[in-house]
């Protein structure tokens, strides 16, 4: 038996939650102090919300024409740190990072409802924590980060409100009407909740007000508000890929299956918590993620996750600072990211695995044998001389209810966004991870987290059938738990890294920015990448759009350049990570990458010839 200090930290019953909250706490500080959120600069589609946060701050509202998100909810927790602390991109990244810590901690409150035990829980909300796709975006202010906190305390609420009342229904319905103004997928948490309680056949007329009443008031609202409001560009864009399904579905499906195939491994890198080798289900999976990755990597030449744009872990976010020179310079030979893909499609695999064969085993459950009336007609004859007849009760507990969420909520963004993201994952998140730390592997200590209205602990399930004791052996729980909390440092380390490195860069860029634009060059001269040409250029370029009559339904497409910017710029001046065709390098600006050993990179000031 394995007997350590660290060991006996993690697993001594009499382990505090209020300790476990703590340690989570403790993890975001310690991200803080080794990577400062200071930076005024947009991150990714960022400052299309900070424009909406700074509309709020002079009393009015309106949704940018880009921005896809409802984030009337996002805008206004953003105003009111920046009320308080003053408008700044940095502002706006604290606000995000104290949303990203209650959402972990909410979801250490949902693990140890659902039976979790303390050390496993604490390890899920820890694997939340430090996931770099997350991470990124707890340090920018993207919707994705608060939209996956509201949802939480949305589950947390509504779960409550299952075990034990209406009164926490309507907190989830409130915190789900909270979600779907950030995002409108939000709405699908009281979906999710009012199916629930109709397949366990306990949809009351007051449970579905409870549920149902604040999220229907939230959406009509918001779709009111949005019929008054004039065509936004980004809806071009969408009606076209929409229109694109309805002509060419097969094709437009292939595309997001193969983008879906692609980028599924990297889950399993996220939440390496279930182990299925021996598994038939788990050789399937296995199977068609490893077609995928090799598959790719015979198409295009590569064994990394770059395999679209605009995104976090691709050319065009996480990848030009933090990887691109990793992957196809310095240490980053092809075999060894192929033997990583290997692994992380492996490690997919029995995640997937380990949820296929837990809704298996529950299906297998609900179904039960009765015997039949004296005389009934039955191929299995009864010792009383009836017959049995085979009956299915769908029993279904609270943690389906969160399952079931994590569907609604989480698919639909990946099926049927315009365009394919890797940070569209992040809903699943969580979801996966519970469903891994379900296992008996993970199982509470003997001391289920549901507790009785006094507060005292409770053996029975909410159906008053007693739980099953799982209790087991300290030095097999040792044997999972360990080494997945030694694979958080690796993690973190990875995670808050590659954060350095992309802040690195973008300090870089954009001080090259400021630099031309000192040199007398307008804006609209020059091509200083996404975010920068978006902040400054965006309100004035769509109103030009905007202005010549059909313009936008030709600019804004999946053939065109589909963003209002480019049609305004004149690239005399471009700014980059590598040298262009007709342009010199006039300057380079330095940054340090921790991911390439310390080694300088640079971006490049470049002029047209």
């Amino acid at each position: 038996m394995i007997n350590t200090s660290f060991g006996a930290l993690l697993y001594n019953s009499k382990l505090k939650t209020q300790n476990s909250r703590l340690i989570i706490l403790a993890a975001y500080a310690m991200m803080v102090l080794l990577v400062s959120p200071q930076h005024e600069y947009p991150i990714d589609d960022d400052w299309i919300y900070a424009q909406a946060v700074r509309d709020v701050l002079h009393g009015v509202f309106n949704i940018p024409g880009w921005a896809q998100a409802s984030q009337l909810t996002h805008a206004l927790w953003g105003a009111g740190f920046a009320a308080i602390f003053g408008f700044s991109f940095t502002t706006l990244a604290w606000s995000m990072l104290a949303l990203a810590a209650i959402g972990s901690l909410t979801f250490y409150a949902i693990l140890r409802r659902l039976d979790v035990g303390v050390g496993a829980a604490l390890l899920g909300a820890l694997l939340l924590a430090c996931n770099p796709i997350l991470i990124h975006l707890d340090y920018s202010f993207m919707t994705e980060a608060s939209f996956l906190t509201y949802t939480l305390l949305a589950c947390y609420c509504y779960l409550r409100g299952l075990q034990e009342g209406n009164r926490w229904l309507w907190l989830g319905g409130a915190m789900s009407a909270v979600a779907l103004l950030d995002r409108q997928f939000g709405v699908m948490i009281a979906v999710a909740a009012l199916l629930y309680l109709l397949l366990k056949r306990q949809l009351t007329g007051r449970r579905t007000i409870a549920v149902a009443l604040l999220p229907a008031l939230a959406l009509g609202g918001l779709l009111i508000w949005q019929a008054g409001q004039p065509p936004a560009e980004i809806n071009v864009q969408t009606t076209a890929q929409m229109q694109a399904l309805l002509h060419h579905p097969l094709e437009v499906i292939w595309e997001h299956l193969s983008r879906l195939l692609i980028t599924l491994p990297v889950l399993g890198l996220f939440a390496p918590l279930a182990y299925r080798w021996r598994s038939r289900v788990f050789v399937a999976y296995a199977a068609i993620l490893l077609t995928a990755v090799i598959g790719w990597y015979a198409y295009s030449g590569t064994a990394s996750f770059d395999y679209s744009s605009g995104n976090i872990f691709d050319s065009g976010g996480f990848m030009p600072p933090v990887l691109f020179t990793f992957r196809t310079i310095t240490i980053g030979p092809t075999w060894l990211w192929l033997a990583i893909s290997v692994l992380a499609a492996l490690l997919t695999a029995g995640l997937l695995a380990a949820a296929t064969e837990a809704t298996a085993e529950w299906w297998q459950r609900t179904a039960r044998a009765q015997p039949l009336p004296a005389g009934g007609e039955s191929s299995n004859p009864s010792p009383t001389g009836g017959g049995w007849e085979r009956v299915r009760d769908i029993n279904l507990t609270p943690v389906h209810f969160v399952y079931l969420t994590g569907l609604l909520v989480g698919l639909p963004g990946l099926l049927l966004t315009a365009n394919f993201m890797d940070r569209y994952l992040v809903p699943l998140l969580p979801f996966l991870i519970l469903v891994a730390l379900r296992r008996p592997h993970y199982a509470n200590n003997g001391s289920p987290s549901t507790r009785a209205n006094n507060g005292s602990s409770s053996t029975r399930a909410n159906n008053g059938s007693p739980l099953p004791n799982l209790r087991l052996k300290p030095g097999f729980r040792y044997s999972y738990l360990i080494p997945r909390y030694s694979y958080l440092i690796i993690l973190i380390a990875f995670s808050l890294i590659a954060q350095h490195d992309y802040f690195a860069y973008a300090q870089a860029r954009w001080d090259a920015g400021q630099w031309v634009i000192s040199l007398r060059v307008t804006y609209t001269q020059l091509d200083g990448g996404y975010e920068w040409n978006g902040w400054w250029l965006y309100q004035q370029s769509a109103a030009q759009v905007r202005g010549k009559a059909g313009v936008h339904y030709t600019l804004i497409s999946p053939a065109g350049p589909g963003f209002p910017p480019d049609a305004v710029i004149d690239p005399i001046w471009r700014l980059d990570i590598t040298e262009s065709d007709g342009y010199h390098t006039v300057r380079q600006f330095g940054y340090t990458s921790w991911l390439d050993g310390g080694q300088t990179r640079y971006v490049l000031a470049l002029k047209k010839q």
